[in-house]
């Protein structure tokens, strides 16, 4: 689908929403009734979208709609709740999940029983430490990259809000963000900056000064 189209559905989609959103009320009836066609309602909206295509409105609507895409996607909305750090913190996190069900192997067996308690780290090895910033902190960018230099370059950052383009140019290495607050609010990381690391079977994090 091209982008008119496509901008063209979610005008028609908002006017949409936006009648619905308004609360009905029986009134009564005052005078004659008629039936509301559909017809009728896609007419209308063509005839707006005509309109303001020839006013030009609808150019300005297409080009602020692509700045605010390019913007969320540059700039996602700030993970609630987490706070730059004020006193030093470490803890440690147990990795350890419980089976919800059977693992059933290709021979039709059972791999692992519901139930069964187990810990990734007993497979797998956390090479890379994580970094977790706010990337509109300037102290805490100084700090990522301190903590990057003193792991020669084994840790991944992520931001919880801040530039990813900015923060690129700054760090000169691949950034992520945690949309959602998932990573954080999993791993119970309440105060940036914070690094997260394995430490045996479990995971050290710990939540620093920058």
């Amino acid at each position: 689908m091209n982008l008119p189209k496509l901008f063209f559905l979610a005008f028609i989609t908002t006017i949409f929403l936006a009648i619905n959103y308004c609360q009905a009320k029986n009134l009564g009836v005052a005078g004659q009734t008629y039936l509301i066609l559909e017809d009728d309602f896609l007419q209308l909206v063509e005839a707006r979208y005509q309109a303001k295509k020839e006013n030009g409105e609808w150019d300005k609507l297409q080009k602020a709609w692509q700045r605010q895409i390019v913007h969320d996607a540059d700039r996602p909305r700030p993970v609630y709740g987490v706070t730059t750090t004020i006193s030093h913190r470490v803890f440690h996190f147990d990795p350890s999940i419980e089976l919800s069900h059977d693992i059933i192997g290709l021979d039709g067996q059972a791999v692992a029983k519901a139930g069964t308690v187990i810990n990734p780290l007993e497979m797998m090895t956390l090479h890379k430490a994580l970094l977790f910033i706010n990337a509109d902190d300037s102290k805490q960018i100084d700090w990522a990259i301190k903590k990057d230099k003193e792991r020669k370059g084994k840790t991944k950052l992520i931001l919880v809000n801040g530039s990813i383009t900015d923060t690129i140019k700054k760090i000169q290495k691949e950034v992520y963000f945690d949309q959602g607050g998932k990573m954080t609010t999993h791993f119970k990381i309440e105060h940036v900056p914070a690094v997260l690391q394995q430490d045996g079977l479990s995971l050290k994090i710990e939540e620093c000064l920058p």
